[in-house]
C-alpha cells in the first residue's frame, strides 16, 4: 500500500480499517499524497487509501478506479462503489480536526479566523461539495472549548488499536 505519511490522522484510520478487516499489508512509505499517488500509478503498490477530493480528478481522468469508501453509506459520486459502512468495518476513532491559532493570537483575529470559516462551512456550494465527497464531518464544525468533548473516546480507540497504530507513531521515512 503506498502510504501517504505515517503517523497522521489518515494513516492510523487506515492502520485501524485494515486491522478490522483482517488485512495485512506491507507499507510503501511517501512525503505527501501527491507522491503516493505516483507511486500508486508507477505500480510501487497495489492500492493506497485517500481523501476522495484528492484523487477524483485521477478517477475522472481514468488513472484510478476507486473500490471502496470509508464513509457509512455510499456516495453520491460513486454510487456503484460499497461504503465500509455497508460492510459494517468503518473504523470509528476519534479523527476531529481542529482550527487552530497561536496562543498569543489576539481574541478579535481568533473570531475572525473562526467566522470565516463558520461562514465558508455555510456556503450552499460547499456544503454540496462535502456531501457529494463523503466529507461530511466538515458540515458540523465543533468550535472553541467544545472540541475537547469530541475527543471522547479517543483513549479506549487507543487501547484496542495500540498493537497496530503504535509502529506508525515510532516510524520514521
Amino acid at each position: 500500500m503506498t502510504n501517504l505519511g505515517y503517523g497522521t490522522t489518515g494513516d492510523l484510520k487506515n492502520t485501524i480499517a485494515m486491522a478490522k478487516a483482517g488485512i495485512t499489508y506491507v507499507d510503501i512509505p511517501y512525503e505527501g499524497t501527491a507522491p503516493a499517488i505516483v507511486g500508486l500509478l508507477r505500480g510501487d503498490g497495489d492500492f493506497m487509501i485517500t481523501v476522495v477530493a484528492v484523487a477524483d480528478d485521477y478517477v475522472q481522468k481514468g488513472d484510478l478506479r476507486p473500490i471502496l469508501t470509508f464513509t457509512e453509506e455510499r456516495l453520491p459520486l460513486y454510487p456503484d462503489v460499497e461504503s465500509l459502512g455497508e460492510l459494517d468495518l468503518l473504523p470509528n476513532p476519534a479523527h476531529t480536526r481542529a482550527l487552530m491559532t497561536a496562543a498569543g493570537t489576539p481574541e478579535e483575529i481568533r473570531q475572525m479566523v473562526e467566522d470565516a470559516f463558520v461562514k465558508a462551512s455555510q456556503d450552499p456550494e460547499f456544503r454540496a461539495w462535502a456531501e457529494k465527497s463523503g466529507h461530511t464531518e466538515m458540515l458540523d464544525l465543533i468550535l472553541g472549548k467544545d472540541v475537547l468533548g469530541g475527543l471522547e473516546g479517543s483513549e479506549a480507540i487507543f487501547n484496542e488499536f495500540k498493537d497496530v497504530m503504535l509502529p506508525h507513531l515510532t516510524r520514521e521515512i
